[in-house]
């Protein structure tokens, strides 16, 4: 595509309603009728630009030249990602709050994870043998919940499992709702950080003793770089990130079945236990079926870059899937 002169932009005054209306295929039939992989818009009421492709992500991702602070709608914050999260950090702070998580990624542990995985789902396939029919979507979250609470060191009582289960998923289910699902969505949260918090401050007085190589006991002790503790609504929240995003593969996982019910013959290919193919397939189904339709960032600075000026805090959103 032509990345040549002043940049391609669509007219009008605002084109959010287009941006909701058409979801994933918005940028990407703007780039076809531009027959360009950057354009300008106005969302929102305000100056906007759009990317696709693989230069434009390798720009989008150059943290001198762009930030997630404050990018993502506030909507998206208060259901999806939560207040001060890790997400919406940049420069020294960002990377000091990334370690943390780091610090629960080693190889033990996620071996740890993957063997608490198939226990669960073990459990599940037993019960399901019993059952009249299985709404995988509605199990799987279930299932992924509880995996990511055992594997983060959170306690969960069986009678508040599902109750909980659907907090969690109520949050990325309506990321980018508006009217009753959004605000769903946010009570939903606001119930699991409640309950988050209060976990956190038990371990902090010792009344609740999780795993030292567990997010809760980690998180729970925290410091920034100031040398503070996180505060008790952010540990909540980072807390959150690290369950919420294990709960939402149950989406995945139902993309997954979809695709062997659309191309049965790669069946029998997964079941040869090949691991490279296996993985392959999942990378395939993700490009295929995306969870979301394009990532937010903000110009942190004036810069040109293929002859188009980028100016100091305008909206960039970048397509993220392929056709």
């Amino acid at each position: 595509m032509s990345n040549a002169g002043k940049m391609p932009k669509e007219e009008g005054i605002d084109h959010s309603v287009s941006l909701i209306r058409e979801g994933y295929l918005y940028i990407l039939n703007k780039r076809r009728s531009f027959n360009s992989d950057i354009f300008e818009t106005r969302l929102l009421g305000k100056k906007a630009i759009c990317m696709g492709g693989k230069e434009a992500a390798e720009l989008f991702y150059d943290v001198e030249k762009f930030k997630r602070k404050d990018a993502a709608p506030n909507r998206v914050v208060q259901t999806l990602f939560g207040k001060n999260g890790v997400q919406a950090l940049d420069g020294q702070e960002h990377q000091h709050r990334k370690e943390m998580f780091m610090s629960i990624m080693s190889h033990e542990e996620l071996t740890r994870l993957t063997d608490i995985t198939k226990k669960q789902w073990a459990l599940a396939t037993t019960k399901w043998e019993k059952a009249d029919q299985v709404i995988l979507y509605e199990e799987a979250k279930e299932i992924l919940f509880r995996t990511a609470c055992e594997w983060a060191g959170v306690p969960v009582q069986a009678s508040e499992t599902k109750n909980l289960t659907n907090y969690f998923s109520a949050m990325f289910e309506s990321a980018g709702a508006i009217g009753p699902t959004h605000w769903m969505g946010r009570n939903a949260r606001n119930h699991a950080e409640k309950w988050m918090q209060e976990l956190i401050e038990h371990v902090r007085q010792e009344t609740i003793t999780p795993p030292e190589n567990t997010a809760l006991y980690r998180f729970s002790g925290h410091r920034e770089l100031d040398g503070n503790l996180l505060e008790t609504e952010v540990a909540a929240v980072e807390v959150i990130n690290i369950i919420r995003p294990i709960v939402a593969i149950a989406v995945f996982i139902n993309f997954i079945t979809l695709a062997l019910h659309h191309y049965p013959e790669e069946r029998k290919k997964l079941q040869a236990g090949d691991e490279k193919y296996a993985e392959m397939f999942i990378q395939e189904v993700r490009r295929f079926y995306p969870f979301f339709p394009f990532v937010t960032a903000l110009v942190k600075k004036d810069f040109t870059w293929n002859g188009y000026q980028f100016e100091k805090g305008t909206l960039t959103l970048l397509k993220h899937w392929k056709n």
